[in-house]
């Protein structure tokens, strides 16, 4: 339970209260009572004071939507999604990881930055959720208007839920050859508390029985906590951070005395458009099976729609080196045996 005097000590902050205002534009905003559920919805922040009269009250957080909306206080509970649809201006995707060790939250946020990055995609942003995860996200404003003359404002939550999914299969492999790395399969069981069959299955370690990709959160209305808001928990705020210092990260610069307010959690200036497109039509297209030599003008032909001559500037294909060589007693038998020495016949 966070002391009265912490919250309003906190809140009373001018550069806070803006920064929550800032956050909450085109926002349904929710806030949270500490032991009491949430307040009314829906319900928006548009000035400094509504912070403070909020925490007077008896508000610990504030909680914002993914969506955005034309009229936030026009949204209602039980509308029908065609209503819903022409009330939202777009969503945000925002990826909320999961996990009870926060270094294994730090590995899965790092590796996620970096496979957006890998599709070309400058506009990411990451804060702290306050506890135990992080939340990735990339502004709508990098995402195309329309993709198949649909409009994309109207792909929510399938769109997200989507990218999620597809960027979850793009990090796996890494994802659990760097988890492995820095704790042994069984130092991981007992700071998560699972067993080695939940963790291993077909022989194969899971990463994602650690930690999740949170695909709940994506979900018409669904709220997360807003950046420099507390966390209830852990008494902790939720801050943005540094992509590139994801691993260097430290909870001590979550305390509500260490906090200062230096940027936006996610600053919309900085998104380019359609930077998104690529990883857009990836994640939709990622369960049509296409032949390897037909995926890239397949992906050229969608990114021209768009007007873009190509993606990633080039049809050519780059290989990573694998950073760890295949164990010999996977090679198939026809490799073990030639292994063993071939015989010259004359």
């Amino acid at each position: 339970m966070i002391h009265l005097s912490t919250l309003l000590q906190y809140y009373k902050r001018p550069e806070i209260q803006q920064a929550l205002v800032d956050a909450a534009v085109d926002k349904e905003i929710a806030v949270r009572y500490a032991g009491e559920g949430y307040g009314k919805r829906p319900d928006t922040l548009q000035y400094p004071q509504d912070v403070i009269e909020n925490v007077k009250k008896g508000a610990t957080s504030f909680h914002c939507s993914e969506e955005l909306w034309l009229n936030p206080m026009q949204v209602t509970t039980g509308a029908p999604r065609q209503e819903l649809d022409a009330l939202r201006k777009g969503w945000d995707l925002v990826l909320d990881i999961d996990c009870p060790e926060l270094k294994y939250s730090q590995i899965a946020a790092d590796l996620l930055v970096q496979a957006l990055q890998h599709h070309n995609i400058s506009s990411v942003f990451v804060k702290f959720s306050g506890n135990h995860g992080f939340h990735i996200s990339v502004p709508f404003e990098a995402f195309p208007e329309t993709v198949d003359k649909k409009p994309v404002k109207n792909e929510f939550p399938d769109g997200p839920r989507k990218i999620a999914a597809y960027l979850g299969k793009f990090i796996q492999k890494r994802l659990g050859d760097e988890l492995l790395k820095f704790h042994d399969i069984g130092e991981i069981k007992r700071r998560i508390n699972k067993t080695h069959e939940e963790l291993v299955q077909n022989n194969e370690f899971n990463p994602f029985k650690v930690l999740v990709i949170d695909t709940v959160l994506i979900a018409p209305r669904h709220l997360y906590r807003m950046p420099y808001s507390f966390n209830e928990k852990s008494g902790l705020v939720s801050i943005p951070i540094d992509p590139a210092r994801i691993l260097a990260f430290d909870r001590e610069q979550a305390k509500p005395e260490n906090v200062t307010v230096i940027k936006p959690y996610i600053d919309r200036t900085r998104a380019i458009k359609n930077e998104a497109a690529e990883l857009f039509i990836k994640a939709y297209d990622s369960t049509q099976p296409k032949l390897k030599e037909e995926e890239d003008d397949y992906l050229n032909k969608r990114m021209r729609e768009l007007g873009y001559s190509s993606f990633s500037g080039s049809t050519s294909r780059n290989f990573e080196i694998p950073a760890q060589a295949l164990s010999e007693t996977l090679f198939p038998p026809c490799i073990q045996n030639i292994r063993q020495g071939l015989k010259v016949v004359k």
